[in-house]
């Protein structure tokens, strides 16, 4: 029995590699790490799905959920390592990254600002 990767899972794993910065776009950079993390799990789910999806379509397949489950757990692992190892060391996405360091609302904020 093989298996291919199909161009749609590797287009999921390039957007899931910068996701961690779509996530410090949206979120405050006084916001929780949970609030992140639930942030960035949402988008790699929907991420996932969509991927899963138009797989099924460019195949004439029905939806497969468990492909579009182990899509969705694989991209927000893809994330999370590039979160942890390119972004944040880069200086990129983190509480004190250059995106967030240039924002400032987004989720999970208090709603005050300070200079």
């Amino acid at each position: 029995m093989g298996t291919t990767i199909s161009l749609a899972q590797w287009l999921n794993a390039g957007i899931n590699v910068l996701l961690p910065i779509l996530v410090a776009v949206v979120t405050a950079r006084a916001a929780a790490g949970a609030v992140k993390a639930l942030v960035l799990l949402g988008l790699s789910a929907v991420s996932g799905f969509l991927v899963s999806w138009l797989d099924a379509l460019n195949a004439v397949l029905p939806f497969d959920w468990s492909q579009a489950g182990f899509t969705t757990v694989m991209g927000f692992v893809v994330a999370v390592a590039a979160h942890f190892g390119v972004w944040k060391p880069g200086g990129v996405t983190g509480s004190e990254g250059a995106v967030q360091s240039t924002l400032t609302a987004g989720l999970g904020g208090s709603g005050r600002h300070t200079a």
